[in-house]
């Protein structure tokens, strides 16, 4: 598990200092099922944190734009209730939580590497609880903006309601743990960023002034001949105010 831990200081001039985050653990390296499921893995430094097969169950939710749209789609096929079928259709799938605080839906089976739906729980208004039906059986559900999906044990029976509410509690514990860990990475991330922007600034700043100095420098310092020309220049002088003043040997 990985969670982010504040640790508040106070700075010397008395005003409290930012707390910094610090990271307790950190991911383990990809496990053989990690490189197994990377094309479905597309997130940085991903890893699965649970998988199971579960019937999944997906409808609008009530009040979004979704669910008004499949109210009409329905009103023809109300008769179809009284033989059997129901509103919300349930299929098995593959489900996975990942580090990245994301619900990734697959082919039963696995063998198709490929995401059929995925859920941030991130997401504004995505929120997941624990449900019993009418037999006493446990199952999570997970709502977002706009679809509601239900999450049961395949192989649940009328038997089996403490087993069914443990699985339930165990994928719901997945989820706290992929939020804690993609909210832990996500504050680290912005505190590294803040830094290397203050770095970037200070040193373009440093350098600003290094230059300036440079300047001044160059500007300011008397540039000496180099050893040589300077008595080269002064016998030329010299050689010149003889011949004008007839000083120089006649052979």
């Amino acid at each position: 598990t990985s969670a982010t831990h504040f640790e508040s200081g106070h700075a010397s001039n008395g005003t409290t200092a930012r707390p910094a985050p610090r990271l307790i653990t950190e991911l383990p390296p990809p496990s053989q099922l990690d490189i197994e499921w990377s094309p479905v893995l597309t997130k940085n430094n991903e890893r699965i944190l649970k998988l199971g097969n579960l019937l999944v169950g997906s409808s609008p939710t009530p009040h979004s734009p979704s669910s008004a749209q499949s109210a009409d789609t329905e009103t023809p096929k109300k008769f179809s209730r009284f033989f059997g079928s129901s509103s919300t259709k349930k299929r098995q799938r593959l489900v996975m939580v990942t580090s990245s605080a994301r619900i990734v839906i697959v082919a039963a089976g696995g063998g198709e590497k490929k995401t059929k739906t995925e859920v941030s729980l991130l997401g504004a208004g995505c929120l997941w609880r624990k449900m019993q039906d009418s037999k006493g059986l446990s199952y999570w559900c997970l709502d977002t903006k706009d679809k509601h999906f239900t999450f049961e044990s395949p192989k649940a029976s009328s038997s089996d309601g403490s087993a069914t509410a443990a699985a339930a509690q165990e994928w719901l514990d997945a989820i706290e743990r992929a939020r804690e860990i993609a909210a832990s990475v996500q504050t680290s991330n912005s505190y590294i960023g803040e830094d290397a922007l203050k770095e970037l600034q200070s040193g373009s700043s440093s350098s600003s002034r290094a230059l300036d100095l440079d300047s001044m420098d160059n500007r300011n310092t008397l540039q000496k001949p180099p050893p040589g020309e300077e008595s080269f220049i002064s016998r030329k002088r010299f050689s010149k105010r003889q011949s004008k003043s007839g000083l120089s040997a006649v052979f």
